[in-house]
This record gives C-alpha cells, structure tokens and sequence, in this order.
C-alpha cells in the first residue's frame, strides 16, 4: 500500500492498494491533532474500487493483432513524450491511430464471437467521446465536435440500401414511406445533412412534393460549422428560427413528416421527444438535442442536457456503458474509468485510454497525487506475463510505469519460462536495458547449468561467460575440462572469441589455453602443441584437479612419436617439474595410480631427453 500527500489540499491523503484483480484508492482527511510521530490520522473520505473483474486471455488471433500494434504505438508515444512537448494534435494522431486498429481488428472478428466483437464496438463508441471531449481544443463548438462522433459512431443507416434503390421513376410507387422518413430522421439527428437533401430532393421531384422539396431547401442551409466562431453562430439560430416560422406559417402542412422534420431543426422539444423512441440509446439523444436545441451550448452545460435525454428516456439511474458515458458528459474522467475498468473484460481499454488522456492533460488522471495511468498500465503489463507469447509487450509497458511497475516488472521477468536459447538471450538483454544485473545473472547461471548437463559445452560456457559471475565460469569451465571427450575440444568454438585479459577466472584461462592446444593436435602441428602443453604444465595455471588430463595427454604425445617433438630444455624443465608433482601428491587421484603415471612420464621424458642430446651430438 502506498500514501501520498495531496498537493492541492494540505491535510488531505490518498492511499492506494493494488493487488492482480483490483485497484483501491481511499482518500482521507487528516486530523492534525490526532496525528502523532508522523503517522496521520483522520476521517475516511470516500474510497474507490478501480477494478474487479476476471481478465479475458488474449487467445483470439485478433485480439494478439490489436495487442501487438497498439503497443507500438504505446512504444512510439512514450518514446515522443520524452523527447519533446507533445502538442494536442500529436495525441490526437495517436488516438485515431489507435481508434484505427480497434476498426481493424473488428473487421477480423466473425460475427459468431459477439461478445468480443460487442466489446471492441463499445471501446471504439466511448474512445472517439473521449476524443471529441477531453483531447480536442475545442477551438470548435462542443456541438459540432458531438455531432460529429455522432456521425461516425451513432448513425443508423438500416433502409439505405433499400431506398437508394427504389428512388426511382420506375419504383417509387413501391417504397415505404414509413422508412422513407425514418431514414431521413436518422439522417438529421446524426447530423448526415447532405445525404438527407439527397434523398428529399429525389423523393419531392419524384412525387412533385411541394412540401418535401421546401424541406430539401431547408435543410440544405443548415450550416453545423457555423456554430464554431461566436461571430456566425447567430446565423445558425436565424436559420433555425426561419424554420420554426415556416412550420407557423403552414408551409408544411400538406406533409405531417416533413413537417415533423421541419420542426426537429427547428429546436421543438416535443417533436424531439417523440421522434427520439426511435433511437437505441438515450446518449445517441445528446449530440443532436444540444445542435437542435442548444445550439451554443459550451463543455459546462453538457451535464444539464444529459440529464434532459435521461429524463425523455425514463431512466433515473445508469450502469455499464450508460454509466460511464455520463460520467463523460459530466467531464469526470476519473470516474469514467473507474467504470471503464469495472465494466471492461480486459486491462486493454483502460490502460491505453488513462495514457492517452495523461498526455493530453495529466491533471485529468490524477487526484490528489495519485497517478490512476500508471496502476492501470501496470495491471494491464502484468495480465500479459500470464499470455503465451506476450511477455516482452508487457515489459513495455512497465518499464513506463515508473519505480512501481520496475519493482512488478523484476518479480514477473524472472518466471518467464526459459524455453530456449531465444527466449533467455532476450530476456538478458532487456534485464540490461532496465538495469536488472541480478536477474540477468540468475538466467544466464541457470542457462549455463541446464546446457552444461545436456552437453552443450560451447552453450554452456557462453552463458557461464555472460552471467559475468566468477564462480559460475569456474565451475562451468571445470566440468566442461574434466567431462568434455578430448576429440570435442577442438569443437568449443566460443573459446575463440575471448583473449586471455576478457576471461574471469583462473579455470577458464587454463580452459582457453587446453582448447589451443587441442586445435593444434588437430592440425597436425605437435610440435607447437607439445610447446603449448609444456607452458601448460610447468604454469601455475593448471589447477591440480586437471595434472591428470595434462599428463595423460603427455604421454600420449611422447608414446606416440618416433620424432623429436619436445627440446631439451622443455624435457628438463618437465623433468623439474615432476619433483614437485610428487612432494605436493595426488590431487583427489589414486595415489598407486598417480605414482604409476608419474614413473611412466619420467621414463618417457628421460628417453626423450636422451634422443634430444644423441640428435645434437650427431
């Protein structure tokens, strides 16, 4: 549990709680005078539960897609917001980026998975509000911005088809009227002007329609981008006003329907009222009784006007999308997330939505020093490590979530299963990236361990190298000595890559000398081997657990060779060299076997030692 002092309100605290399913946050007042040796104490204000919900599992091929291109743009948008200021046309760009792929990945989805599909329709519905709400300057009317999420989100387009087709000479006798003028009012309550005035025109010439024609007319200078500038806004309720005095004067009266749709431009509230039961929802209401009746309504008067729509739709009381849509005409963001997060089957939505609206204004997330973007991006991250595949997402995301979701990141990074080379070399790099020195050692030792028993010597000594932990490298690089056959030396290739300085301990400086030595035989150069094994031998490099294999491999050198392979001055100083072999003992050898080996090298190198001085007397 963390607290965090408000900045705003002296004596005002906020804790936060947070475990893999849920989120609370509890604000309090404190009182100073109950407040003893720092610890504050005081009355309980009002506490939130952020979310509650099971999490869906990213299984559908769709949803991997939307996973994986929204992180991208996460990536480039976090990348951006460090590197420069991020005006709001930048943010904006990434919203639509991210309304895009939220499209895409509806197309993909069949219509049998209708509770993915309906929950992706949802999020797009509720982003593009948030858009035209909190992410525009609203440079514009408030108006026109909802009537143009309006347009893309609410239309209802059911009989255009059917319309369109029958708009003609030759048909117009079969079509229905009845949908006709639904239409139209569909049309004009979303704010589809132009595509209305077609279909009137075509409709009132068709049926030499006085009525409809004047309607066409009409509605052809209703202007919504005059409500954008104070100074033309006027205008717009001068055309409204004309309406409502041609609705008074009759001119419409030998149509009832367009005559009903005469009246809804011109802002008459039971007209509205009663076409509005043709609407799904009451939130679809909103955007053309504030055009048609509010025309210059600002952001501080939506609340009045929601609660004008609910009241037309009898409702008193909102959950699920309708809660969270008021608490966005409410300009509570806060609370809009709170519900996105308690109504949403995943972290997806409302982790990418509190970004957003951080980098748009990061007083919108926040309350009382609490920042409500970073536990969301934090449970979102974390519900991926549970995904098959879609881990490194998640790193993503808490690398960008501050010293918390660091301290989240390091516990979760360390159970990724190391099911490959791949996978281990990955995680390492990132561990680097964060500074997660520990873990990388941890992976690259076990990497090593499980490599070093499978008999990938090669493997094994590069991750023993890459755990930069000198006690792994010694003990890799001891078993790889004492266990590896001598004909597979030749083939631990990542020997090669280091000099002698890179190596960190004594085991593998002895290994990387073997493994020349080992090259060497096996191009046929003895005589440099055997100038190698000799350095070996008489070096204090040679742990004594490994004067076995070296002398083993003397022997067979000298056995095997009717030539002179080792000077004289090599022969005599191995000669020395044995002395102390037997002052020090065995080295966890058995000692009639070590004394047998040490006799049999002494004769070999005294009989090499007599062939080297009959060779230079001769």
């Amino acid at each position: 549990m963390q607290f965090c002092r408000s900045k705003f309100k002296a004596m005002r605290y906020a804790a936060v709680d947070a475990s893999t399913s849920e989120i609370v946050v509890a604000l309090s007042d404190i009182d100073e005078t109950r407040s003893t040796d720092n610890v504050p104490i005081g009355n309980l204000l009002r506490a939130v539960s952020i979310k509650y919900v099971n999490q869906t599992i990213f299984k559908h091929p769709a949803m991997q897609l939307l996973v994986h291109e929204s992180h991208s743009i996460f990536c480039r948008a976090q990348h951006n917001a460090k590197v420069l200021t991020l005006t709001v046309p930048d943010v904006l760009s990434y919203s639509l980026q991210y309304r895009s792929i939220i499209r895409s990945t509806l197309s993909m989805i069949p219509v049998s998975e209708f509770e993915i599909k309906e929950s992706l329709a949802t999020a797009e519905l509720i982003w593009s509000l948030i858009e035209a709400i909190f992410i525009k300057t609203h440079d514009s009317s408030i108006v026109v911005d909802l009537m143009t999420w309006a347009r893309l989100c609410l239309a209802h387009t059911p009989y255009v088809d059917e319309i369109s087709n029958l708009l003609r000479s030759s048909k117009i006798k079969r079509l229905n009227k009845q949908h006709f003028w639904h239409q139209i009012t569909y049309f004009v309550l979303s704010g589809m002007f132009n595509n209305a005035v077609t279909f009137l025109e075509t409709y009132g010439n068709l049926c030499d329609d006085d009525a409809v024609q004047c309607l066409a007319k009409v509605l052809s200078e209703v202007k919504m981008d005059l409500l954008n500038d104070e100074n033309t806004a006027l205008d717009f309720i001068s055309v409204q006003k004309k309406v409502r005095n041609m609705c008074t004067s009759g001119f419409f009266q030998s149509n009832t329907e367009a005559e009903k749709i005469a009246m809804i431009i011109a802002g008459d509230i039971p007209t509205i009222v009663s076409v509005s039961a043709q609407l799904d929802n009451w939130f679809e209401l909103v955007p053309s009784y504030l055009l048609f009746v509010q025309p210059c309504a600002t952001l501080s008067q939506l609340k009045d006007v929601v609660k004008e729509c609910l009241k037309i739709f009898g409702i008193s009381k909102c959950n699920g999308i309708d809660a969270v849509i008021c608490e966005l005409f409410s300009l509570d963001a806060l609370r809009a997330l709170h519900r996105i997060s308690t109504s949403s089957t995943n972290w997806w939505f409302p982790a990418h939505l509190a970004d957003l609206l951080q980098k748009a204004d990061e007083r919108i997330t926040s309350a009382y020093g609490m920042d409500i973007r970073q536990h969301l991006i934090i449970e979102y991250g974390s519900s991926l490590f549970s995904e098959p595949g879609l881990w490194q997402v998640g790193f993503d995301y808490l690398r960008e979530a501050g010293k918390e979701g660091l301290n989240h990141l390091e516990l979760l990074i360390a159970e990724v299963p190391l099911d490959n080379e791949t996978v281990a070399t990955k995680i390492c790099s990132l561990c680097d990236e964060v500074g997660f020195d520990q873990t990388r050692k941890d992976i690259a030792r076990t990497m090593a361990y499980r490599l070093l028993r499978a008999e990938r010597w090669g493997s094994a000594l590069s991750w023993a190298i890459r755990s930069r932990d000198i006690e792994t490298v010694s003990t890799v690089a001891d078993q790889v000595i004492s266990r590896c056959p001598s004909d597979q030396f030749s083939s631990i290739t990542v020997v090669e890559h280091f000099t002698e300085v890179m190596l960190l301990s004594s085991s593998f400086v002895f290994l990387h000398r073997y493994y020349k030595f080992r090259k060497l035989l096996e191009s046929n150069q003895k005589v440099k081997a055997a100038e190698l094994l000799v350095e070996l031998i008489i070096s204090d490099l040679v742990p004594r657990k490994f004067d076995v294999i070296l002398l083993s491999d003397l022997i067979s050198l000298l056995s095997d060779e009717d030539e002179i392979i080792i000077s004289k001055d090599g022969t005599e100083q191995l000669l020395e060299h044995l002395i102390q072999y037997e002052a020090d003992g065995p080295f966890e050898h058995n000692f009639d076997a070590w004394k047998m080996r040490l006799r049999t090298v002494r004769y070999l190198l005294l009989q090499n030692l007599a062939c080297t001085i009959s060779s230079s007397a001769s």
